[in-house]
């Protein structure tokens, strides 16, 4: 492969799609950012496929214009998006209907179905009870009949991309390995399909795509986008990944016992693992396939945790964006104590889906910078039950420093906040769009432009930025705050459930 191959990576993010392109020594040559994906890709029903497709057909093109590539350059282009999101897909290969966003909860009935097979599930997918590929598979079968009986295949949304960029049918559908701890149904350490199941609760097991690993390539570049995006017809299209896997292989946290702090829309904390380990006792951990093939890791995540924080800011124009943290933050002021429920979608893990939001402990001293730290510290609480869920289940040894990366990475007082819960030091990603960049090292690593996606990985991730160390007093108060914290949590939890059954007016 040509020295001046030039791989692109797209990231089908939450609140906007980007992609890059990397050349053949991994550095970065172009960089794109869609914003304004609509609403409904991040707390609604779903988004309209057309317009996801649509920032990703411009992502590639901006990107592309800034390498100042020429086409025969391309040597490959992968995809990667939210995993929990599912797609329906007919014949013709096309989306029957919006892509299901993964902060949709609504399918969470329908996990009663499940629930007696709750231990094997968690045994053969690593995933646990959650609303993600299987209960919205049982909720199209159970709710949107018509729709069911016209699905050819099912999918996610960054492979159904993938799959209209190569112009394939639906029989040509496929999940990618990094995925499969997400679904219920699957049998993650074989790569494979839990089809006993699947008879069990009564589903149709031709609607299963095949499995494929996230750098094989699936098809060439349509005729059409390649007009659209002035390269060569049949430029090698890969299958991909999920973006929690991507954003690992493009941060290069490639060592077991890697923690990693995934703090964008859905804030996810992750533990690179050798082996792989269930979580059958806290019902919270995943257990999924990272990009390399000799490796897993251990996650969970807050529903919408970034997403609290644009919430807020939106209320009023002084509150700044996440990204600008207020510097009002770095101050411990005297004030009472504030605490926050970050469940503003529903609890995801552990499934809790009439869970909401709320302020407890308002008085008039407080502020808004107040109200926007107890939603940095609420994150950072749940972070705290997640490691203590790892280190019982022996899949991290709670050393070393946490790697932060997406847009939370950038604010030093919300790592200090979660390295003061923590008790651990953070040490931010220093490089650019980390998902993205994870999609077009495996462009690259399936196209032959990288020989061991290992040290591609590594190369490319560059050295992690400085290290915020955890102040030891402030972990003692966070390690009160947190108790209480979970106690109130507790309490509201049959005042949540109130909620849910009240009509609205």
């Amino acid at each position: 492969m040509s020295s001046q191959a030039i791989s692109i990576g797209v990231d089908l993010g939450t609140s906007s799609t980007r992609a890059v392109a990397l050349d053949a020594q991994g550095n970065l040559r172009g960089a794109a950012r869609v914003g304004g994906v609509p609403p409904g890709l991040r707390a609604g029903p779903g988004i309209g496929f057309d317009a996801l497709f649509e920032s990703a057909l411009t992502a590639i093109a901006q990107a592309l214009a800034e390498a100042g590539s020429t086409p025969g350059q391309v040597a490959g282009i992968a995809v990667c998006g939210q995993m929990a999101g599912l797609c329906a897909v007919d014949a013709r290969g096309q989306a029957l209907g919006p892509s299901d966003s993964w902060l949709d909860l609504d399918c969470a009935s329908t996990l009663d179905l499940l629930r007696p097979h709750e231990h094997g599930i968690i045994q053969r997918s690593g995933s646990q009870l959650i609303a993600g590929h299987g209960a919205k598979w049982l909720q199209m079968r159970d709710q949107q009949p018509a729709r069911y009986r016209q699905v050819c295949k099912l999918t996610t949304p960054s492979a159904l991309v993938a799959l209209q960029l190569a112009g394939l049918d639906g029989s040509e559908a496929f999940f990618d390995t990094t995925h499969l701890g997400f679904n219920n149904f699957a049998d993650t350490p074989t790569a494979g399909w839990n089809l006993a199941l699947v008879r069990a609760i009564g589903l149709d097991a031709d609607h299963l795509p095949r499995i494929v690993e996230p750098w094989e390539r699936i098809g060439g570049l349509s005729r059409a986008c390649a007009e659209r995006l002035g390269l060569l017809a049949g430029t090698p299209v890969h299958a991909g990944c999920g973006d929690i896997a991507a954003t690992l292989l493009g941060s290069g946290a490639v060592e077991d016992g890697q923690l990693v702090d995934i703090a964008g829309t859905g804030s996810v904390l992750c533990a690179v693992r050798r082996d792989f380990t269930v979580d059958h006792s806290h019902k919270t951990l995943l257990t999924l396939r990272h990009c390399l093939p000799d490796l897993y890791y251990s996650a969970a995540y807050v529903g919408g945790g970034g997403l609290n924080l644009d919430w807020l800011a939106s209320l009023r124009e002084q509150v700044r964006p996440p990204h600008e943290v207020s510097a009002a933050l770095r101050e411990h002021g005297a004030v009472p104590p504030l605490l926050f429920a970050p469940h503003m979608g529903g609890c995801h893990l552990p499934l809790a889906a009439d869970w909401r939001g709320a302020f407890v402990g308002l008085s008039w001293q407080h502020c808004l910078a107040d109200l926007q730290r107890a939603v940095i510290e609420a994150t950072a609480y749940e972070y705290a039950g997640f490691l203590d869920a790892m280190l019982a289940t022996g899949v991290c040894s709670g050393e070393g420093a946490v790697l932060v990366v997406g847009g939370g990475a950038a604010s030093e007082a919300c790592s200090q906040i979660k390295a003061d819960v923590l008790g651990l030091p953070y040490r931010r990603h220093g490089g650019f769009e980390a998902a993205a960049l994870g999609a077009a090292l495996l462009a690259g690593y399936g196209a032959g432009t990288f020989s061991d996606l290992r040290e591609a990985a590594l190369r490319a991730a560059g050295a992690p930025g400085g290290r915020v160390r955890p102040d030891p007093a402030r972990h003692g108060l966070y390690r009160q705050r947190r108790q209480v914290q979970a106690r109130m949590l507790v309490a509201l939890a049959p005042v949540f459930a109130e909620l849910a059954q009240l009509p609205r007016m």
